[in-house]
């Protein structure tokens, strides 16, 4: 018996070893090479020990981004894994895990907005892709039930915080070294941006990486009310500032409008937050203001080829209001269809998203889908400012308001619905909003017993 043990082993191992070697010689990147080495080990974590294998997973998510460059059969990039491993171990925490909840509060709207998704399909012109962002959707979904599912205590839903915040390290280094080296998306050859590198780390573009750099500043301010170690504090600081610098020359006024709304509402609660943002605006506006004066002047002076940003997201909307909406008003045109199919056909622009999530949702999902989509926000937002009014958490569910402001203002300017890196970070943030206030009430009962 033993005997065949080590047949199967030796068998299993230099299956294995040629699968490397292949891998190896392969014509792929070495980027991809190193993920493909890393996924099975990733999977074995995920199972072993969910709660490290979770935190593991959103660590390296972040430097995943490259990833989607990369098909592995017709639409579907190398990122689609991602999105096929969170659905697979949620279904598994679920399953195996005790006292799990499939449908805690601020989640239930979302369900059926994914049950209108889908009856939306009906009208697609694609079916496939629909299908594809219907998946990106459920993925996402998952990762608020894993980080609602997995902390057993206010410890672990902050370890989970803290890796989320510490992942931004590398990001944020390619970043600065994009700044120096003049590396990044080149701007146009005119107006006032003539010259400018945009900077865009491991983001296909520099939006997506602002609004990633957005979600760490107000991380950065979570951070302080649990951080009480020097070493810790200085590192802290380092990715702020590094955050700061690098959301700056990403050159994207909607995301700096809404960080700094975002602060705003925090500050409207926290009353030292205010005088924090008083000594940062010194700060930053004798550094920043002649970048952040270029960037608005393109507002004015747009560059030759033709308009600016601004009239294109005016542009696209009305069209889209006018012209597309009014043909599929009840269940829209389908997932993930508003840019190949919906914008070519109703619109001057050829396969560019609405730029606006909320238009996005209202072509994709139609009128039943906008509205149940707007109460699942409405849920959460009502949800967390009664909480604040109660003082409960306050300092915690201050900064979760503040993160949902962020990501309600930004969807107005933005494509960050069904991204699994945009709107996946607010899934994961919410999601552990909730189990740390569960948590709390959970203790009060206990004591008051």
């Amino acid at each position: 018996m033993n005997t065949v043990k080590n047949i199967l082993k030796f068998g299993i191992i230099i299956f294995l070893g040629y699968f490397a070697g292949q891998i190896a010689v392969g014509p792929f990147s070495m980027y991809l090479k190193i993920a493909i080495f890393l996924l099975p080990i990733i999977g074995i974590l995920l199972f072993l020990n969910p709660m490290l294998g979770f935190m593991i997973l959103l660590f390296i998510r972040p430097l995943a981004e490259p990833l989607g460059d990369y098909y592995l059969v017709w639409k579907v990039n190398f990122l689609g894994v991602f999105s096929f491993i969170n659905i697979l171990f949620a279904f598994y925490v679920l399953i195996k895990t005790k006292n799990v909840r499939l449908f805690p509060e601020n989640i239930k709207w979302f369900y059926i907005y994914l049950f209108i998704a889908l009856l939306s399909i009906a009208n697609s012109p694609d079916i496939g892709i629909s299908f594809i962002f219907l998946m990106k959707l459920i993925s996402i979904m998952a990762l608020f039930l894993l980080a609602y599912n997995l902390p057993k205590s206010l410890d672990d839903a902050l370890k989970i915080i803290k890796v989320l915040f510490l992942a931004s390290i590398i990001p944020i280094l390619y970043g600065l070294f994009q700044l120096i080296t003049g590396q990044g998306v080149q701007t146009p050859p005119s107006g006032p941006l003539e010259g400018v590198s945009r900077i865009n780390s491991v983001s296909s573009v520099s939006n997506g990486f602002a609004y990633y750099m957005g979600i760490i500043i107000l991380l950065f301010v979570l951070r302080q009310f649990y951080s009480h170690r020097k070493a810790e504090s200085a590192v802290n600081i380092f990715i702020f500032a590094g955050a700061l610098v690098c959301l700056v020359y990403t050159y994207t006024r909607a995301i700096w409008l809404s960080s700094l709304l975002s602060l705003g509402c925090i500050a409207v609660f926290e009353k030292k937050l205010r005088r924090w943002l008083v000594i940062l605006a010194l700060i930053c506006i004798p550094l920043f203001s002649g970048e952040i004066s270029k960037r608005f002047d393109d507002l004015k002076n747009p560059p030759e080829y033709g308009g600016n940003s601004l009239e294109f997201r005016f542009t696209i909307t009305k069209e889209l209001l006018f012209k597309a909406v009014p043909k599929h008003p009840l269940l829209g045109f389908g997932l993930g269809v508003s840019a190949e199919e919906v914008s070519a056909r109703y619109t001057k622009y050829r396969q560019v998203l609405p730029h606006n999530d909320y238009i996005r949702v209202l072509i994709e999902t139609g009128v039943l889908g906008f509205i149940v989509y707007l109460v699942f926000l409405g849920k959460m937002f009502f949800y967390l400012l009664g909480l604040i009014r109660r003082k409960v958490n306050f300092h915690a569910n201050t900064v979760f308001f503040g993160i949902l402001m962020f990501y309600l203002i930004s969807s107005m300017g933005q494509n960050i619905f069904t991204s699994v890196a945009g709107l996946g970070y607010i899934f994961v943030l919410m999601g552990l909003a909730q189990k740390i206030n569960d948590i709390s009430e959970a203790d009060k009962e206990e004591k008051s017993i």
